[in-house]
């Protein structure tokens, strides 16, 4: 049990530190773009990254990192949504620890 719990805590810190740097590199990134794929469109074979209702023209391999991206963030907030749910019930079903004194 102990190790399901340090691999648990592994990933939501490991989730953590990657959301924290890809959204970084986005932020970074994309700002001069003014937007993301997410708001974006494809429209007769030109990619757009979309901010506010505007669109920015972008080439396609900045549209597809915006994408990736996008996909990455939902995935990471799932898989630490998930560990912390198993955090949460592996803790729960823990046996208190005695502190050793009488």
């Amino acid at each position: 049990m102990r190790k399901t719990q340090q691999l648990v805590r592994l990933v939501m810190s490991c989730s953590g530190i990657v959301h924290f740097f890809l959204l970084g590199i986005l932020f970074l990134f994309l700002d001069k773009y003014g937007g993301t794929a997410g708001l974006g469109k494809f429209e007769n074979g030109s990619y757009f990254v979309g901010q506010h209702g505007g669109y920015t023209e972008v080439s396609r391999n900045v549209y597809f990192f915006s994408e990736w991206h996008l996909f990455l963030l939902n995935t990471n907030l799932f898989v630490l949504a998930v560990s912390a749910g198993l955090y949460w019930l592996l803790k729960r079903r823990s046996p208190p620890r005695s502190s050793g004194t009488l």
